[in-house]
């Protein structure tokens, strides 16, 4: 063991020497790490745990086994722990043979019974630092850790050392492991171990060791190893077919250390490797590689690689490599690594792309040595040591993220109308509108996510009369992440816009008659960051804009005096503005025909309002109501609407309404409405919005993908499903994802809540 343990110790001292790896995070549709819980060691404050070892159950839930040394008792032990859901739930005490004895290197495989087998190696001779390992496997019952036969070795008074198991498709194990400077494999029968062949070493006279063991598809094991020649260690394939060990090659490459091995999706073998590509004046390694070889069954394919230390490689059901290591990201003056940071990637042809930034608690602690398992959608979980603890995490992939808990002040008063934006570091920031537990009036507030917690944007709420009611707030971004705030306050619109440390007026009131009720304005910022808003007054749809950005700012009538309406005598609501790229505004609106609520659309031309189209509806004879609106690229505007139960979306051509599909909502037959929209980088739209399920409302996510809408998430967005949930506001980050606000009713009130996909 000592040849193996000092061989090891370079490669330790190189995961220390190590230049940083240039990590490139890419958010992709999945979209975070989730963390399982807090360090899952026996005695985290006085235990130096090691060598995990990951499994998932036939839940998906992970199951882990690692070494534990008490630095209390100086005894280190095995244990497993299986996450239940919401705990880590231990199986059992330590599983060592004998518990005055140290034991270590756990190999863990889970069986589809949900149990988990467990090979590790034990001392037996009890002599202080331990001259004798014996390799020994035992099984979880679902009750109690039962020994599968005696030990491996073939020669008990031997050591023997670094098992590694598999599990063949009966779920019985096979081991290989190091003894007497030679490679062996076992197989359990059933009843009894059973050796297959001899040795597997190339040059008997070489040392060997450090194997890493696999079943393939016809439940052959096949194995990687060492060869250390007293210059450098060279790395070995062979597999079982039946009655002999074939070698697989020849050697694959030199240099080598921490073995990995993971079946394709064709059945053949493939072996990623820690390979040292530089070495320190000091003489131990100061780089390596990550290199990674693929058997075509005639020969070993070079795949690409990355820098790092200690791969863990699987195949997910697609086929795809994923692949979890560790790697230095800092170092010091004198080239001694000051951080390392663990990583988990997938291979798409012939790029590595990464599951989400690194996996570590704290970004500025070592972490180190992954085990890598993937569940059933081909999503990693990957335990690893960090900080004197074991942790473990799994990437969520397709859904929805939280982002804190609910926005409100006093959550047993009701929040409604929240709208977001977001920053161009993809931050969100939310307006909304909230009851005060004091006075019992609405106020708007506004919150804004800093990575980690909801801060507040200013000392209070943004109105101009706290005492009065205020409602409906539209929120846009200044280009210097700043927000503006439009809402309406005792029958008036006012706006403000934050300015780094107060929220400073834009004018006074928009209202051009203000004793007239002036309602639901919708706010939309120019190129050089002066606000536009349409609002509703008296029955009428107009649209102002302000001469400045501040308190001395006065709101001219720059497109035209005369309201939009169709009739000046119907009464007309709650306007949607966008602008085009020439800064110019379309507007939105619904308008009561005296027949029915009607959609009409308008853009100003320079001079004039001009009518785009007809009524947008599909049935004139229907109410068409809770408009939205964005602009594409190519300055057309596409709008959602909500029509006799259901969500529609059509886009503008240039010379007609063009429909995007037909209803959008998840199933025709229920009530959906209040829909949210914005666009992709590609100008095609993402929709939210409201939807009956039989007993409450839910809140959805759509995209166009160009032919047809696809549910973004097979989940509701919802923080609890049973909960009525509505009124969601949607902005996509610069990758496409969308954050979501909405209002959920608890059984009390309605909360603000944020997500992001």
């Amino acid at each position: 063991m000592q040849r193996w343990l000092s061989i090891t110790l370079i490669f330790l001292l190189a995961a220390c020497t190590q230049a940083p790896i240039q990590q490139t995070p890419i958010e992709t549709q999945a979209n975070y790490w989730q963390q399982l819980g807090n360090a899952i060691n026996v005695q985290p404050s006085a235990s130096i745990p090691r060598s995990s070892s990951l499994g998932l159950d036939a839940a998906g839930n992970p199951v882990v086994s690692w070494q534990e040394f008490n630095s209390t008792t100086n005894i280190s032990s095995i244990y497993v722990k299986r996450w239940d859901g919401s705990n880590w739930v231990p199986l059992g005490g330590a599983i060592n043979v004998d518990l005055t004895r140290d034991a270590y290197y756990p190999s863990l495989a889970v069986n589809s019974l949900g149990n988990p087998i467990v090979a590790f190696m034990q001392c037996v001779d009890g002599i202080e630092g331990c001259s004798n390992y014996n390799i020994y496997v035992k099984r979880w019952n679902g009750a109690s850790w039962q020994p599968l036969g005696s030990h491996l070795d073939l020669v008990e008074s031997e050591s023997t050392n670094y098992p590694s198991l598999a599990l063949d498709s009966s779920g019985n194990p096979a081991v290989s492991w190091e003894e007497l400077g030679n490679v062996y494999v076992k197989h359990w029968n059933g009843a009894n171990w059973e050796p297959l062949g001899s040795a597997l070493d190339v040059n008997p006279t070489l040392g060997a060791g450090l194997p890493s063991l696999a079943i393939d598809w016809s439940n052959n094991p096949v194995v990687t190893w060492l060869e250390n020649d007293g210059f450098e260690n060279k790395i070995y394939v062979k597999r079982w077919n039946g009655a002999n060990w074939e070698p697989l090659g020849t050697e694959l490459g030199v240099s080598g250390n921490y073995l990995s091995i993971a079946i394709n999706g064709s059945g053949n073998p493939v072996v990623a490797w820690q390979q040292c590509i530089e070495f320190h004046e000091l003489g131990f390694c100061s780089a390596s590689d990550i290199s990674i070889r693929s058997w075509s069954g005639t020969s070993w394919t070079l795949l690409p690689g990355v820098s790092g230390y200690n791969p863990s490689l699987k195949v997910n059901t697609f086929g795809n490599l994923v692949l979890g290591w560790h790697n230095c990201v800092s170092v010091s003056s004198g080239g001694l690594c000051t951080n390392v940071n663990t990583f988990v990637s997938r291979l798409n042809v012939s790029t590595w792309i990464p599951f989400g930034t690194a996996v570590d608690v704290n970004l500025s602690s070592f972490a180190r040595y992954p085990s890598l398992a993937l569940d059933g959608s081909g999503n990693p979980v990957v335990s690893w040591e960090e900080a004197a603890g074991v942790y473990v995490k799994r990437f969520i992939s397709n859904a929805w993220q939280p982002l804190g808990d609910e926005l409100d002040f006093t959550t047993a008063l009701d929040s409604t109308n929240s709208v977001i934006a977001r920053k161009s570091n993809n931050l969100p920031v939310v307006a909304w509108s909230e009851v005060d537990a004091t006075n019992g009036s609405r106020n708007i507030h506004v919150k804004e996510w800093t990575g980690s917690a909801w801060n507040k944007v200013g000392s209070g709420p943004l109105d101009r009369n706290v005492l009065r009611n205020a409602l409906n707030p539209s929120i846009a971004m200044r280009s210097d992440n700043q927000p503006v705030v439009a809402w309406h306050e005792a029958n008036n619109v006012y706006v403000k816009r934050w300015s780094g440390t107060t929220w400073a007026n834009i004018g006074g009131a928009l209202d051009t008659v203000l004793t007239d009720a002036a309602f639901h304005p919708s706010i939309a910022l120019d190129t050089v960051n002066l606000p536009v808003v349409a609002y509703m007054e008296n029955g009428d749809i107009r649209v102002k804009k302000a001469s400045g950005v501040l308190g001395t700012s006065t709101w001219l009538s720059s497109f035209g005096t005369t309201p939009l309406d169709q009739s000046a005598l119907n009464t007309a609501y709650a306007p949607k503005l966008a602008l085009k790229s020439d800064n110019n505004p379309i507007v939105a609106w619904y308008e009561d025909s005296g027949t029915s609520l009607d959609i009409h659309v308008k853009e100003w031309k320079g001079d004039e309002w001009n009518i785009l189209g007809t009524v947008i509806e599909t049935n004139i004879a229907n109410d068409a109501i809770d408009i939205v609106l964005a602009i594409r690229s190519d300055d057309t505007p596409v709008i959602a609407w909500g029509e006799e139960g259901n969500v529609r979306v059509k886009r503008w051509d240039g010379s007609a309404w063009i429909p995007l599909g037909g209803v959008i909502d998840k199933v025709a037959a229920n009530d959906a409405s209040i829909p949210a929209i914005d666009l992709r980088t590609d100008d095609n739209p993402v929709v939210s919005w409201q939807e009956w399920n039989g007993t409450s409302y839910d809140v959805w996510v759509k995209r166009w993908n160009g032919t047809r809408w696809v549910l973004v998430s097979t989940t509701s967005v919802d923080k609890v499903s049973t909960q009525s949930a509505g009124s969601p506001s949607i902005i996509l980050k610069t990758n496409n994802n969308p954050f979501v606000s909405w209002q959920e009713f608890d059984g009390v009130s309605n909360n603000i809540y944020v997500k992001q996909f």
